[in-house]
């Protein structure tokens, strides 16, 4: 695959998302986002991007930041929008002996019955891109 077939996947689908156009599939350590959300505020800024599916909303990379998000109480959250049918995204399993499929991930999601954390790895032939957006801009409320 070229390189610029790769960089495609994040090319020009960087979006603000509101929380309510997305959908876990994963659950969360509850602890862990506690302490992300506190680092992120103390920075003042948001720096890495959840990656979302782009037809169905569903988080791929980013629960954790989805729920500091909701601690927070943002508005909206950076995201990358990708198309999961894309070859170069990957999912597989975290544990040994457990097979994890791009449908057990959208079914999980669109369904509401989410797979215990760290189940799903998705892995991208490019390093995820980074931002730097004032979380002061994420309270805000969409412009129309």
């Amino acid at each position: 695959m070229s390189d610029a077939a790769v960089e495609n996947i994040f090319d020009n689908n960087f979006e603000f998302i509101t929380l309510s156009d997305l959908k876990p599939h994963e659950e969360h350590d509850q602890n862990h986002a506690v302490n992300l959300a506190s680092s992120i505020s103390k920075t003042g800024r948001w720096t890495t991007p959840i990656i979302v599916e782009e037809q169905t909303g569903t988080i791929l990379d980013g629960h954790h930041r989805f729920e500091a998000e909701k601690l927070i109480q943002l508005k909206r959250i950076p995201a990358y929008l990708v198309n999961y049918g894309d070859p170069s995204i990957l999912v597989t399993a975290w544990r040994e002996n457990e097979i994890v499929t791009r449908q057990n991930v959208l079914n999980a999601a669109r369904l509401g019955r989410l797979m215990p954390q760290k189940t799903s790895k998705h892995s991208f032939c490019k390093t995820l891109p980074t931002c730097s957006v004032p979380i002061s801009e994420l309270k805000k409320e969409a412009r129309s």
